[in-house]
């Protein structure tokens, strides 16, 4: 009990502003940056899409669970690119469903060079069953909060966010705010004083390595800031065998430590996992997190993979 009201004051901030990190968190977004930023989408050169399932914090009550579909592609002439992406998030008591559209302008910089400027578009239904909440008062038997009895949450949350991409064959830069607008999560509920907050990312990666190579090595960094909240980091490193398959681990700053396999099983099938060793205090409760990918590319112009993507 005592872990599920640990994480019911995270998520809902009972009695306070709640902030954090409130999008959907990944393990293996170097993948498929388009869970970070709109610009990214048509980047591959072909249609793409991911399907991630996620359940974090194994064995602690309330924990989030994450599954999310993506799909983009860029247009005829590579000057444009689209992007659709679906999530499905529960904490706890709060439960998200969202839809979002994506457009990416693509500058030619280059043979291999490529600026490009996203806008995107979404909407959410945010739901939280206050009712559910277990508070002090139910552990001592006082009886129930009235705040929280027979309350409920559910609003739609329109909003839109930017981004900018820029990627070579062997590098990238990009920088985005996927939520731009700042909503309220109230719904006129006097139990819960809640915002959706605005998220910057940030990201960059290299990869060392000829295309020839039977080794390849990508570093890369993310930076994820939220004005209310501790700056998080992480560092990632990646080894490409053969073209086929990747290793990699990951460090996130007092959060994780992760591993990471993501196999090209076939020229149109990717299969991913990644395992989170949590680091933080939630640790003795629940030390891993586990998320599965699978990725289909469907690049109909080629009879065979002519290079892998990188990034």
């Amino acid at each position: 009990m005592k872990k599920y009201i640990l994480i019911l004051l995270c998520v809902l901030g009972l009695g306070n502003v709640a902030f954090g990190q409130q999008d959907p968190h990944y393990s293996q977004y170097m993948f498929n940056h388009l869970v970070l930023n709109p610009a990214y989408a048509g980047s591959w050169g072909f249609l793409t899409s991911n399907l991630i399932f996620r359940k974090q914090w194994v064995g602690f009550d309330g924990a989030p669970e994450t599954q999310s579909f993506s799909m983009h592609a860029p247009s005829r002439n590579d000057r444009h690119g689209f992007g659709l992406g679906f999530v499905n998030d529960k904490i706890g008591v709060t439960h998200t469903t969202g839809l979002n559209f994506d457009y990416a302008f693509r500058i030619h910089l280059g043979k291999n060079a490529r600026l490009a400027l996203g806008l995107q578009g979404a909407v959410e239904n945010y739901r939280a069953n206050m009712g559910g909440v277990r508070t002090g008062s139910d552990i001592t038997g006082a009886g129930s909060d009235p705040a929280f009895q027979g309350s409920s949450i559910n609003v739609w949350l329109p909003n839109a966010g930017a981004g900018v991409f820029f990627h070579t064959k062997h590098f990238y830069l990009g920088a985005s705010a996927p939520r731009l607008i700042t909503q309220d999560l109230n719904d006129g509920n006097a139990g819960s004083i809640a915002v959706q907050s605005r998220h910057y990312f940030f990201t960059t990666g290299l990869v060392f390595g000829k295309d020839e190579a039977a080794v390849k090595f990508k570093p890369s960094v993310l930076v994820k800031y939220e004005p209310q909240s501790p700056i998080s980091v992480d560092l990632n490193a990646h080894f490409l065998f053969a073209d086929r398959l990747w290793l990699g681990v990951s460090y996130r700053t007092e959060d994780a430590i992760v591993g990471m396999i993501q196999l090209q099983a076939f020229k149109w099938l990717r299969i991913g996992y990644a395992y989170d060793h949590v680091t933080s205090d939630i640790n003795p409760y629940a030390a891993a997190s586990h998320e599965f990918l699978l990725g289909l590319d469907l690049n109909f112009k080629q009879k065979a993979m002519v290079s892998p993507r990188y990034f």
